[in-house]
């Protein structure tokens, strides 16, 4: 003990002793006490019941802390009021866990699969105050980085975030306990890492001192050696040594200089709660106590040793909080509470030896933004904090219930930030536990009771970072039995919240107590805070009214923190409520319900407040109540006029305080208790009592809920985890599998309902980790148990819709089979089939269909049947009209009427439905409410539908439609007018629903008021096209009678759907056809449009008739469209290439284009083949009938009409004509040149034809073509005896003809004769007619002279027999003549027909010389150059490709030339 000053040796722990000499009456010592682990728990009960006795009490003034703290310990404290040591309940579950785990405990089994259900992130608020998800004690900030921080919580762990706050993650649930007061981070290496256990502020977890981690905090070790199980307040670390530790506990200033290896008490062992480095000197450390009084304490050694400084300071002080600022070290702010109101605000500017008083009012601890100079109260024993602005000494934050700052130094406050929010101050939740300034971005940040909030521009605005935390600390739960899942959860300091499937929404303020859910009804939901004060919601919990405390609807007295109160299981308009009496009220549905004490005084005493009810869940007439005086008592008549009660208490074993009931879901007599730390069974009614703990770990025990379909099963929640036992298991297990291992769990409940064992789950309510849940404990020898469920919400639905069959069978079913009765019209879809153990079936016939379950696994089967499960609705067809006339008015009093509108009907009160609509005329019975006349017609005699607010506040009313035919429409809708008068603030919505595929679906929602109006509007269905639906109209009746609402006028209609039919779409050419309509939807205007345009309208149609006659005047394909129109929308429909007109092709042709024939030819007639049936005509006469395409003419004549009529296969026929022109052949006279038609052979011969406009002849020898164009005459040569030549001629028309044949008479020519020179003549042997001799070119013909001899020169002879001249003989060249040089030239022989020679004679020498081939036109023909003439020499010139005829030779050499001629003859 380091102490400077030996007065304060003297323990200011408040001892049941010390608190009998405190005038406890007027000092609040109770709160001393209640921080106090060695006080008495029942003598600070009586202390605070003093100290509050006949005192005024005010918001915010600690009253609320107290009992809070008081319902934690009451059930937690020994009987004798001692506490228990902070460390029992883990070290009992440790050892607990280690002897099962080795098998010590009985039967292993499956043990719960549980998950975190939140509320993360924080509930939508619907509330008028800030909600939140929890308390934070601390907060610490990464050395280097603004966004990594870690909060602490009250009894939810240690919390961070790496993103600024957007998000948070923990992994201390299994942490020894789960609250964090201080939170240090090594800025040299943070993976070093503290946390200062316990909750500093109201002791909601214990303290078991420090641990400490390596890692970054992904594991934790205890680093208390020397200290023990400490509430840690507050820890510092030197800035220059991180292994110097200090930390304020609850039993004093521990000291470790080894990095918590070990510590060492450097100060008294009372309460610290604060403590400060002085900036920039770690020596001077600041400390502040709370025992006995509060106190500043201050070392100059680093924590070593303590002086007491009280210079300046008040002398009772309940609580100091400190601040200190970089900006001006030697500063020391102390914010002081008295009496938990605002003590002072004192400055030190000398290192915390002296202080000086800077203001004393207002009272800013109090929940007021402008708090009076006194009065006011507050809490500042439970929430004090302040800092100072680390750059302005003068700029600080205080936080109490609201945040106030100042800029002077404390002089002057304003409120930065309140508990509901102003004009001037930002709204953040109530009730500051910790503020600190990051030393990275600067912002401040607060911690308070509902979380994280933060200041970057001086207080103006406290942005919230703490949406992800999952802290809440849940005091009841209330799980519906209808929706899965729909859970209400009471938390302390965050109001009620209902988790709705995905989200969580806070629907009501304060702090959250007991909460049910209505079993039957999920929109009637009941909220409660302290002292039972209950309120009741008629919708869901969007809003909620007064139903029940003090002086409410006849109750009297007030209950206890969370006063209990249950509905009876078969009926929930009854309810029981424990306040010191048993309160009943049989009409809970009512507004307002009556409430009467069905108890008095039991056991002689009316002073205790009742605990807990719990009825038989087996005779709703057996009731239990538990006092939280620890009586027993029991009414075997709690539904009668009278109950009458029995005490038990005396049979009940042990002693200790009394925490929690459950009755069997079995059996009427057998039930369990907890008493402190032990469960009994009583199988008698609760005579006799058997321990049941077993092996049960020896841990405080909160609640139990038994499970109705398990072999007896219970569970049990705990300080430490969850466990189950039934009639199978020898001993209790552990269902905890993910579940935090030392949270508190608050409360069981079970979601069971009959048909959904797969989906049911256990739920828990933790006391700091929120609400979690779990599948129930599923054995693994049990036979399955089969239960059912469709998706649908009643049993009716339209066909066809889809509809799953949901196998929620119990204890692991391996197959199933489904039969569906009658199966008619019943078809399994989707894959699925009648084995599937999950199944969708689609059913077209109307009517009534049972569904049978069988399911079975290796231990046996079991099987369910629902009678008349589904009934099949055919749907009516649009347009439906519904105006309300043919009813009779109804009712106007209850909820309940059954008031229905013939084809629309109120839904049956109870399924998510509590009134009904009624129709009414001329005027509702509330003035200012109802309309006076109706929508349709418009008269105060026309009725319509409307909600009764009068006797049901807050009640909502389902109109609902028959099944609606929405196939074969577009545009379809609903149309209706709507009247809503009344007051604006009390008037809730009308809604317009669709039940599609079995799920209803909202459309259109109005709120407000529109006055005495009717109003009207349309809602568009055409998503759901092609469907069968139901329409509802829900509304729900305001919290007072001006809350009435209307509707009439109802229309379904819709646009047409177009459509139409031909009675022939394969008509013929000029056919008419007619189009008939069959659109839907009644439509009242038509449009016919048809492409191409060739047609007409007939038989009186047009354009916009209903049904149209066409003719059409092409063939072609026709596309068609019709537009339909009716009130409600436009509809077209095309059919394309629908109409195809037809008409046989013809296509008649002959085999001549132009249809022109000459006399003689044969027409071929060629038509398109194909066709059914052809008639050929020929001048009106048939000449050919079948299905033969063509036809032949073998005579034609000009001008014949030819036409052709056919048929095809749809019995369409058509015609064609045409004429034939036949023209005349042309004529021909064919002659030749010769004379009688005789040559001579080897002559040419000329034939010549004679005819007029000839375009081509063809001259033909011997039947040879021998020429053909368009000349008329023809050449040859080469012709022999007797052949013929005729020509073929086609004139300008085309037509031929044959000339006459020429015959032609060849006569041979004569031998070609030789000369023979006889001397001095010449002559020749052969014999002729006539003789023609040629000598040098000059002929002469004699006729008888067959000798000549002119004289030297070239001779030539040819002969005539009578009709013909031979060829030319070889000429003769008498010498002297033909001499070249005195060369004698010989030439031979001629006629020739390859070659010929030229021989050289009598040459002397030799010649050079060049032979040149003339033809008779002088043209040379052939050339031999450079030629040797030598003696006796013989010159071979061929003359194979010389044409017949005359030619001469030309030799020439030097000078001299001579001519020799000779005769080419034919080849």
């Amino acid at each position: 003990m380091k102490r400077t000053l030996l007065s304060l040796l003297i323990a200011m722990a408040i001892t049941p002793s010390i608190a009998q000499t405190i005038d406890t009456a007027n000092t609040p010592v109770w709160i001393d006490m209640m921080q106090d682990p060695s006080a008495n728990f029942y003598e600070t009960q009586s202390a605070f019941e003093q100290y509050w006795d006949g005192r005024e009490r005010t918001r915010g003034d600690g009253w609320k802390v107290f009992k809070r703290w008081e319902w934690f310990w009451q059930e937690r404290v020994n009987p004798d009021g001692s506490f228990p040591p902070a460390d029992q309940t883990i070290n009992a579950y440790t050892s607990w866990r280690i002897a099962y785990n080795q098998g010590l405990s009985g039967t292993e089994s499956i043990n719960g699969d549980w998950t975190e259900v939140g509320p993360r992130p924080k509930p939508i608020n619907g509330t008028g105050q800030p909600n939140g998800n929890g308390r934070l004690n601390t907060i610490a900030f990464h050395p280097t980085n603004a966004n990594i921080m870690w909060v602490g919580s009250a009894s939810g762990g240690l919390w961070k975030t790496t993103n600024g706050g957007q998000s948070w993650t923990s992994n201390t649930d299994n942490l020894a306990t789960l609250g964090v007061s201080s939170i240090l981070i090594d800025p040299t290496n943070t993976n070093i890492m503290y946390i200062g256990t316990g909750d500093r502020d109201a002791g909601d977890a214990p303290g078991l001192g420090v641990y400490k981690s390596v890692d970054g905090g992904q594991s934790w070790f205890t680093s208390n050696s020397g200290m023990g199980n400490r509430t840690v307040g507050q820890m510092l670390m030197h800035p220059t040594n991180s292994a110097y530790l200090l930390a304020a506990t609850s039993g004093g200033v521990y000291r470790s200089t080894n990095s918590g290896t070990s510590w060492t008490l450097e100060s008294g062992s009372s309460n610290y709660k604060d403590m400060k480095f002085k900036p920039g000197d770690p020596n001077t450390v600041y400390a502040t106590e709370t025992s006995g009084g509060a106190h500043f304490w201050k070392s100059t050694d680093a924590g070593d040793s303590w002086t007491q400084i009280s210079s300046g300071l008040p002398a009772s002080p309940q609580r100091l909080s400190i601040a200190v600022t970089a900006a001006d070290p030697d500063v020391v702010y102390l914010l002081c509470s008295v009496s938990s109101a605002f003590g002072g605000l004192f400055k030190s500017t000398d290192s915390g030896q002296n202080f000086t008083t800077q203001s004393t009012t207002p009272n800013i601890l109090q929940w007021s933004e402008n708090p009076g100079a006194t009065g006011g109260g507050g809490q500042g024993w439970y929430d004090l904090a302040i800092a100072a602005d680390p750059t302005n000494a003068n700029t600080i934050y205080t936080g109490g219930v609201n945040i106030f700052k100042s800029t002077n130094g404390g002089v002057s406050w304003d409120c930065s930030a309140h508990w509901v929010g102003s004009a001037t101050a930002a709204s953040v939740h109530a009730d500051h536990h910790w503020l600190a300034y990051s030393p990275v971005n600067g912002n401040l940040y607060d911690c308070n009771d509902g979380g994280l909030y933060y200041t970057s521009d001086g207080g103006t605005t406290w942005p919230e970072i703490s949406d992800s935390l999952g802290i809440s600390q849940i005091y009841r739960i209330g799980v519906s039995q209808n929706t899965n899942p729909l859970v209400i959860n009471g938390y302390q300091d965050n109001g009620t919240a209902i988790w709705d499937n995905t989200i969580f929404r806070t629907e009501r303020g304060g702090d959250g107590m007991e909460c049910i859910i209505d079993p039957n009804n999920d929109d009637i939901i009941y909220a409660t805070v302290y002292y039972g004060n209950i309120a009741r919601s008629m919708n869901n919990g969007l809003s909620f009214g007064g139903f029940a405390a003090i002086n409410v609807n006849g109750i009297t007295e007030q209950g206890g923190w969370i006063t209990p109160f249950i509905l009876d299981q078969n009926n929930s308009d009854v309810m029981f409520i424990g306040y010191k009496n048993v309160w009943r009220t049989t009409n809970a549905t009512a507004s307002p319900p009556t409430f009467t004490a069905i108890s008095a005084s039991l056991a002689g005493s009316n002073s205790s407040n009742m605990r807990q009810l719990r009825q038989s869940k087996v005779d709703g007439n057996r009731l239990f109540a538990i006092r939280s005086d620890n009586k027993f008592f029991r009414s075997d008549n709690a539904l009668g006029a009278t109950p009458s009660w029995t005490e038990l208490t005396s049979n009940l074993p042990g002693g200790g305080t009394l925490r929690d009931v459950e009755t069997s879901p079995f059996d009427n007599n057998e039930l369990w208790i907890i008493r402190n730390d032990v469960v009994y069974k009583s199988t008698n009614g609760g005579t006799i009592w058997t321990n049941v703990n077993s092996n049960l770990p020896a841990i405080n025990k909160n609640c139990l809920a038994a499970d109705p379909l398990s072999n007896e099963g219970i569970y049990i929640g705990t300080d430490a985890g969850i466990y189950y036992t039934d009639s199978t298991l020898a001993n209790w297990i552990p269902f905890d599998n993910g579940f935090p291992a030392n949270v508190e769990v608050t409360e069981l409940e079970i979601y069971h309902p009959q048909g959904d064992w797969v989906n049911s789950r256990l739920r828990a309510g933790t006391y700091g980790r929120g609400l979690w849940q779990s599948d129930l404990y599923y054995p693994l020898t049990n036979a399955p148990t089969a239960f059912l469920e469709l998706n649908i919400e009643n049993t009716s639905v339209c066909k066809p819709d889809t509809i799953d069959l949901i196998n929620n069978s119990a204890y692991g079913a391996t197959s199933a089979n489904w039969t569906i009765t009658p199966n008619t019209g019943v078809t399994f879809v989707n894959g699925t089939s009648a084995s599937s153990f999950n199944a969708q079936i689609v059913a077209t016939q109307v009517g009534l269909y049972d569904i049978k379950l069988v399911v079975s696994n290796a231990n046996g089967m079991d099987s369910t049947e629902v009678i008349g499960a589904l009934e099949v609705e055919a749907g009516l067809s649009l347009p439906l009209v519904e105006d309300f006339e043919d009813n009779s008015p109804c009712s106007t009093g209850g909820c309940n009427i059954n008031c229905n509108s013939f084809d629309w009907t109120n839904v049956a009160n109870g399924s998510g439905d509590d009134d009904d609509w009624r129709t009414d005329f001329g005027g509702t019975p509330s003035p200012g409410t109802g309309p006076s006349v109706d929508y349709a017609p418009g008269t105060s005699s026309g009725n319509y539908m409307y909600i009764e607010s009068s006797w049901c506040l807050n009640q909502t009313a389902h109109l609902e439609s028959p099944c609606i035919n929405l196939d074969n429409v577009s545009i379809p809708q609903i149309k209706f007018a709507y009247h809503r008068n009344g007051n604006v603030s009390l008037m809730n919505d009308l809604d317009v629903d669709i039940l599609s595929n079995g799920t209803w679906i909202n459309l259109w929602t109005i709120a407000g008021v529109q006055g005495d109006v009717w109003e009207t509007d349309s809602v568009d269905l055409t998503n759901y096209i092609g469907q069968n639906v139901k329409l509802r109209f829900n509304g729900t009746s305001g919290s007072e009678w001006q809350s009435d609402m209307a509707i009439d006028g109802i229309e379904l209609t819709a646009a047409p759907v177009a459509n139409f039919v031909a009675n022939d779409t394969v008509p013929c050419i000029t056919d008419a056809i007619n189009l008939l309509d069959q659109s839907s939807q009644s439509p009242t205007s038509w449009l016919w449009t048809i492409t191409p345009g060739s047609y007409s309208f007939a038989n009186g149609t047009s354009p916009s008739s209903q049904n149209v006659s066409i003719i059409f005047l092409d063939t072609a394909v026709y596309t068609i469209t019709l537009q339909a129109s009716n009130n409600s929308g436009i509809n077209s429909h095309t059919k394309t290439d629908y109409i195809n007109v037809v008409s046989p092709s013809i296509g008649l042709s002959t085999n001549d284009s132009n249809n022109i024939f000459c006399d003689g030819n044969t027409v071929d007639l060629i038509t398109t083949p194909g066709y059914a049936l052809y008639k050929f005509y020929l001048n009106n006469s048939l000449i050919q009938l079948g299905p033969n395409s063509n036809a032949s003419i073998f005579t034609p004549q000009d001008n014949d009409e030819i036409l052709v009529n056919v048929t095809d296969s749809n019995g369409c026929s058509a015609e064609e004509t045409l004429t034939l022109q036949v023209l005349g052949n042309p004529s021909s006279v064919l002659s030749s040149d010769a004379e009688n038609n005789s040559i001579c052979f080897g002559d040419t011969v000329s034939f010549t034809n004679v005819s007029d406009s000839i375009s081509e002849h063809a001259f033909f020898l011997q039947g040879l073509l021998e020429q053909q164009d368009s000349l008329n005459n023809w050449s040859t040569a080469f012709i022999s005896d007797g052949d013929s030549v005729q020509v073929r001629i086609i004139d300008n028309n085309g037509c031929s003809a044959w000339s006459n044949a020429v015959y032609m008479t060849v006569w041979p020519i004569p031998s070609t004769p030789s000369i023979l020179d006889i001397g001095d003549s010449i002559t020749t042997t052969s014999l002729a007619d006539s003789y023609e001799w040629s000598y040098d070119d000059s002929s002469t013909i004699t006729a008888e002279n067959k000798f000549a001899k002119l004289g030297d020169g070239s001779y030539l002879l040819r002969l005539f027999d009578g009709n013909c001249w031979s060829l030319w003989s070889e000429a003769l060249i008498i010498t002297g003549i033909n001499e070249l040089g005195g060369l004698s030239i010989k030439l031979y022989p001629s006629p020739a027909k390859e070659t010929i020679n030229l021989r050289f004679e009598n040459i002397g020498s030799i010649h050079q010389g060049d032979i040149t081939v003339i033809d008779m036109q002088g043209k040379t023909v052939k050339q031999i150059l450079n030629v040797t003439f030598s003696p006796s020499q013989e010159v071979l010139l061929n003359i194979g490709e010389l044409s017949t005829g005359m030619y001469n030779i030309m030799l020439k050499s030097e000078d001299k030339q001579v001519t020799l001629p000779f005769v080419k003859e034919k080849q």
